[in-house]
């Protein structure tokens, strides 16, 4: 998976942050796509298990590396998936109790979520769900595109209706952030037939010269 790096257009340092002048048009270029994930991300919070003796001293019964290990156990054993768990952090005590994060990613999303409904194993005290969408710079470029294509349709226009055309593009201002590769969808496990969407959209701030017929 790519992380999307945003397509910059340069132009000079004035001239992009000027503003329009009455021989100038200055418009906005969107353009907004749907794209499915493509895999699913499991961050699974593991815990120590742990219970008080007639003394009421604190005492492990089941240690962190013994929690991971039946749970790695559990998705071996139903051929979810022959990768190991990844440590990802560790966490703040929960009671006194060591914490730590583990993530397993997988490219079957129905397998991901029939995963964390299935799995009992006690230890596993949260498991977050993150969706990954490819978001490549080819696809960057593609929706840059056709935002500079919408940008000057735009301007074409709004032209048009003062009886003027546009002439040379000046300044491409490109106001899209980088994009992530992940993204949550909190209703899915309500509706997991559907895979999961994020809809995304390139923005563009152009500016022409603007011209009598």
């Amino acid at each position: 998976m790519k992380k999307l790096t945003s397509i910059l257009f340069f132009a000079l340092s004035y001239l992009t942050f000027a503003q329009p002048t009455e021989n100038q048009i200055r418009v906005v270029g969107k353009h907004s796509e749907t794209i499915k994930a493509t895999q699913i991300e499991l961050v699974f919070t593991l815990q120590e298990v742990t219970t008080l003796t007639y003394s009421k001293e604190k005492q492990v019964i089941k240690t962190i590396s013994e929690v991971l290990e039946e749970v790695q156990s559990f998705i071996s054993k139903n051929n979810y998936s022959k990768e190991k768990l990844s440590f990802q952090s560790i966490s703040d005590k929960t009671f006194g109790n060591n914490t730590r994060n583990y993530s397993l990613s997988l490219n079957n999303i129905e397998k991901g979520i029939e995963l964390i409904n299935n799995l009992k194993v006690n230890g596993v005290t949260a498991v977050q769900i993150n969706y990954v969408f490819d978001k490549s710079e080819e696809f960057a470029r593609e929706m840059s595109s056709k935002a500079l294509e919408n940008a000057k349709s735009k301007a074409e226009f709004l032209a048009s209706k003062s009886n003027k055309k546009i002439g040379k593009l000046l300044v491409i201002d490109d106001n899209t952030p980088n994009w992530g590769v992940t993204g949550g969808t909190p209703n899915y496990l309500a509706n997991n037939n559907k895979q999961p969407e994020q809809t995304n959209t390139y923005t563009l701030y152009v500016t022409y010269e603007l011209l009598d017929k």
